[in-house]
């Protein structure tokens, strides 16, 4: 028996073998360090913006304040940032180069999709080949390979097989391990950055427990009390272990999920949120041919051929591919013309869902109808779901090639698929041939990092795609032409065959969607990059650099180009690997004041005068904290200028009071840098308070105040003030609600002045002040006259409990699905009682009728 077992699974080792020996020869050079991966937002988010995490983790054991984005933002508030995902934090700390660690975290999930899609197809009864072609499938698909660019959903692919299927068998039958495996496996994706996908999988399982609930008879069975029905037991047992999945999910996430919901219930996301920017990134269905000709929409890098941009515009890409493997195709194409319509079950659904809600029309509805789904972008997150569900058609459908009539379908199947490639191709062929691109403008389609549309390529391209696809579905077919029926086993070479087919194919596609940079090249091109000397820095457009460069032919070098001028005018978040502060970064998600400042400065009507125009932003970056600027392209440095003084403290003696308000329109910033803007009117301060509703305007003409830094770290502020009258104190960061100050002071007596300025009845050695919101993006603290220290601290009033839940909830996950040990030893010991032990090893037994 053993020995049966060991040569059966053979099949899935050897794909894994295939799956290193394909992720190392992509992959080697960048996981060295010879190389670093250059595209999109691994390249200028994320590959700084965690080498900034484990900077601060090697100094603090929890970071929790971000203050060189925008004017200072909550890290942990950011689900991107993973600051409490186990992963990140293992990798970043025995990897020490930023560019090697984000490679080796990419390959780690890839890997982990495999192994999660390994577990999934092995709960729906796959045998050993259909579960090596999905530990291939899976991770090398275009739509989940092509993710390694933007690591938080890759993260997020990566565990959905393991919640899927573990949601899967609770609906069928709930038990200890699967409760706890399923909620580490939802819980895994939040703590990595990507609260969605744990969002669909929930989604998913409410719609098929819904429709398994409605679906079940109700009726009296075989082993039932009287009185008792299928329904009431279904909603007993499976969805309650469903709500307790839920719970421990969410006391594993509590931390992440306290700090996510803190800061987006202030973010631009929920507070006057929009559709403007959900619905970008959908997949329209023209892109489906992919899965039969990988190139037919063409490619990004290094030369633009992305043709599909002539009639979509989908210059802004998800995915270069959706392609998965003719042999997949295959499989997937003989299930869906083979199966009866009472055969097809919940992971059958898994494709069109993914496919059909990752174009716009039905995410569309989706924002619509789910309460709170709103705060959610990009159609195209539902892509994993659908090849998840590709994967597992693939396994199963690969136990078809043990019978007869399996073997002839399949074969008709592999045939009909060569048979539409080749028509395919040499359609494509005779347009090239007869220089149809040319009739085609081509040259006003152009993105601005890859340059011109090379049309006459993309062409070509897609020609040779198609030619090989052909090959492929010619190789299948010989291979099941091959496939003899005599003690009803196949040969292991024919096993061999369908798995280094599929491999070959998958490397074929994912290899031109390695993008790459050699990190020694690209440093001697940054070695004579301006040394940034500054607080806060803004960048700016250049439009006719920007135009010039996509307007120039293509080059094998236009990568490093990119590269290279991003990190010279610190796009996305180079700023970070550098410790420099930009107030127009990109985040993930910005508060609402943030975006209602962007809102006014688009609205507002500047002087048409140049010079005067100039002086206008001037001011604007003197009061946001900013004192110099970045122009992007080439990354030149300009200070502002000389004579307008700027920095992170300003003492303001006079100020007006309002009510504190949880949205700002820009209205109400525009009517601010109105005033801020106009030299000839006084512009008094807005802080937002409780305490006092009122203007204060001093009768002393110019209390004189000395304000000085004496500390300062992200996380706290130490300033002492002397003041001969009240005022308000500014700090040029943001309030989100996380900030506390404490004033110290000495009267004559000795004793505590409190911020109210009355001396209590009794000595103590520190008042709370409150800490308010400052022209509506500055923190503002009323500090009244005499002597203070001042001490400025980032205490958010969740984290305490959150991780306390966290921890409680890792340690009963881990008790869940080491149930059946812990048992074990336990009874062992002697030490367990025998009414819990026996509610413990409880696993639905018996008298449940399975629902299919």
């Amino acid at each position: 028996m053993k020995q049966r077992s060991a040569l059966s699974s053979w099949p899935f080792f050897f794909a894994y073998a295939l799956l290193g020996i394909i992720l190392a020869v992509h992959f080697s050079p960048v996981l060295i360090g010879q190389q670093r991966l250059a595209f999109r937002d691994t390249s200028h988010f994320y590959t700084p913006l965690y080498q900034y995490i484990a900077a601060r983790e090697t100094q603090q054991w929890l970071p929790l304040w971000n203050p060189l984005d925008l004017n200072g933002l909550p890290l942990t508030g950011e689900t991107t940032t993973a600051v409490y995902y186990p992963i990140r934090f293992v990798v970043y700390r025995f990897v020490s180069s930023a560019e090697s660690a984000v490679a080796w975290y990419v390959v780690l999930h890839l890997v982990i999709a495999a192994i999660a899609i390994h577990v999934a197809a092995k709960t729906v009864g796959a045998g050993s080949l259909g579960i090596a072609l999905a530990v291939l499938m899976y991770p090398l698909s275009g739509p989940i390979f092509f993710l390694i660019y933007n690591p938080p959903f890759l993260v997020g692919a990566a565990w959905m097989p393991i919640s899927l299927a573990g949601g899967l068998r609770i609906l069928k039958a709930p038990t200890p391990f699967w409760i706890g495996a399923t909620a580490f496996s939802l819980a895994m994706p939040i703590l990595g950055g990507d609260p969605q996908s744990a969002v669909h999988v929930i989604m998913i399982g409410a719609a098929i427990a819904v429709a398994r609930f409605i679906g079940t008879p109700k009726r009296r069975t075989a082993g039932y009390r009287e009185g008792s029905n299928i329904q009431g037991s279904y909603w007993r047992t499976r969805v309650g272990a469903l709500l307790a999945v839920l719970l421990l999910t969410a006391c594993i996430a509590a931390p992440q999920l306290a700090a996510t919901l803190d800061w987006s219930l202030q973010s631009g996301r929920v507070v006057g949120a929009g559709f403007a920017d959900q619905l970008e990134f959908s997949v329209s269905p023209v892109h489906w041919v992919e899965f039969l000709i990988p190139d037919a929409s063409g490619r990004l890098f290094p030369v633009f051929t992305r043709i599909s941009s002539l009639w979509d515009g989908s210059a802004r890409t998800w995915v270069t591919t959706l392609a998965a493997g003719i042999l997949p195709f295959i499989f997937v194409v003989n299930r869906i013309s083979k199966c009866t319509y009472k055969r097809f079950d919940a992971w059958d659904s898994l494709i069109p869902t993914g496919l059909m809600l990752s174009m716009s029309g039905p995410y569309w509805l989706l924002l619509w109808l789910i309460p709170g789904y709103d705060a959610f972008r990009y159609p195209a997150k539902w892509l994993p779901v659908a090849m998840i569900g590709f994967a597992i058609a693939t396994a199963r459908q690969a136990n078809r090639v043990r019978s007869q009539s399996g073997r002839r379908s399949l074969t008709n199947v592999s045939l009909l698929i060569a048979t539409v490639a080749l028509t395919i191709g040499a359609l494509a062929f005779l347009s090239d041939l007869a220089a149809m691109p040319s009739m085609v403008s081509a040259q006003k389609t152009y993105d601005r990092s890859w340059g011109p549309l090379q049309l006459p390529l993309a062409i070509r391209t897609a020609a040779i795609s198609a030619i090989v696809s052909v090959l492929c579905a010619g190789a299948a077919w010989w291979l099941f032409r091959r496939i003899r029926f005599g003690d009803g086993r196949m040969p292991a070479q024919l096993h061999v065959g369908f798995i280094v087919l599929l491999a070959v194919e998958l490397f074929i596609i994912s290899r031109p969607q390695m993008a790459v940079v050699n990190r020694k090249v690209e440093q001697e091109r940054l070695s004579e990059k301006v040394e940034i000397r500054g607080q806060r820095g803004l960048r700016t457009q250049s439009q006719e650099w920007h135009r010039s460069f996509a307007l120039q032919s293509d080059a094998p070098g236009r990568i490093l180009d990119v590269e290279v001028s991003q990190r010279l005018s610190q796009f996305g978040r180079w700023h970070l690997a550098d410790g420099n502060a930009i107030f127009n970064s990109v985040t993930s998600i910005r508060s609402q004041r943030m975006d209602a400042f962007w809102f006014a400065i688009a609205e507002h009507r500047f002087s048409s005068d140049l010079a005067k125009r100039s002086s206008e932003w001037e001011r604007i970056m003197q009061w946001l904290g900013i004192d110099y600027q970045i122009a992007c392209g080439d990354g030149s440095v300009a200070p502002i200028p000389n004579g307008l003084e700027t920095t992170m403290l300003k003492w303001h003696p006079q100020w007006r009071s309002i009510v504190p308000a949880r949205e700002i329109t820009s209205a109400d910033i525009s009517l601010r840098l109105s005033q801020i803007l106009d030299v000839d009117q006084e512009s008094l301060p807005i802080l937002e308070t409780v305490a006092i509703q009122s203007d204060h305007r001093k009768t002393v003409k110019n209390p004189s105040a000395r304000v000085e830094l004496i500390d300062r770290s992200p996380e706290s502020w130490t300033v002492e003030v002397n003041a001969e009258a009240a005022g308000v104190l500014e700090f040029k960061q943001f309030q989100d609600g996380n900030w506390h100050a404490t004033l110290w002071a000495a009267n004559s007596k000795g004793s505590l002045i409190t911020s109210a300025g009355v001396a209590p009845s009794a000595p103590c050695r520190a008042a709370p002040c409150e800490v308010c919101q400052l022209d509506y993006m500055m923190t503002g603290i009323m500090v009244p006259e005499g002597r203070w220290t001042l001490r400025l601290n980032y205490r958010p009033w969740w984290l305490t409990i959150s991780l306390v839940n966290g921890w409680l909830g890792v340690l009963m996950g881990g008790v869940l699905m080491l149930n059946r040990p812990l048992l074990f030893v336990l009874r062992g010991m002697k030490i367990l009682p025998s009414g819990l032990g026996g509610l413990l090893s409880n696993e639905a037994r018996g008298r449940e009728q399975d629902d299919h």
